[in-house]
């Protein structure tokens, strides 16, 4: 990998390019945590040699040694440029989405479900995800008119729980409807 290979992921700090290879950043130390110990795919990691000299180095090598993860050094106005918060951890993560759809979720042995509507504040979803997971949620289904799930300021207001509770985008309804009645809902 280059040395400038992070700048292809600056297209994951907007929508559309989230979107178009479901893929997206995780930054801090506590959102990366989360998403390291959870079986979601991580392409690469980028810290900061600050970060590489901090009290959380060890454990988060040793998170990239178990999984096999790659991480690269980021000088600091790099990893800025990558980073969505003001005084970012320098921690983050690539990772893919292993949730693009609603076919790859099974309904069938699942008695709670949370369909979410046009969600628009990034926090709110990011709280609900939250809450859901805490309330034993078996997976939360979002219309096409809600944020963004792979916004930064969501996955950082689930405060993890995106990594542990199946959150899928839902293009057709109908089929959903559909779904729910053959499953006994």
């Amino acid at each position: 990998m280059s040395r400038e290979s992070w700048k292809k992921y600056l297209a994951l700090t907007r929508k559309k390019g989230r979107r178009e290879t479901h893929k997206f950043i995780v930054e801090g130390v506590r959102s990366c945590r989360e998403a390291l110990i959870s079986d979601w795919p991580v392409e690469v990691a980028y810290v900061t040699e600050e970060f590489r000299n901090s009290d959380h180095w060890a454990e988060f090598q040793e998170y990239f040694q178990q999984r096999r993860i790659p991480f690269r050094i980021l000088a600091r106005q790099h990893f800025r440029k990558l980073a969505e918060t003001t005084t970012p951890q320098g921690v983050l993560l690539i990772m893919q989405h292993p949730y693009p759809d609603v076919e790859k979720i099974s309904l069938k042995g699942k008695k709670f479900l949370l369909l979410l509507q046009g969600v628009r504040d990034p926090g709110n979803l990011g709280t609900l995800i939250r809450t859901a997971d805490w309330f034993g949620v078996d997976v939360v289904l979002l219309s096409h008119d809600c944020v963004d799930l792979l916004n930064a300021k969501v996955i950082r207001s689930s405060m993890g729980s995106l990594f542990h509770l199946p959150v899928i985008e839902v293009e057709d309804w109908e089929q959903v409807w559909k779904a729910l009645k053959q499953n006994n809902f």
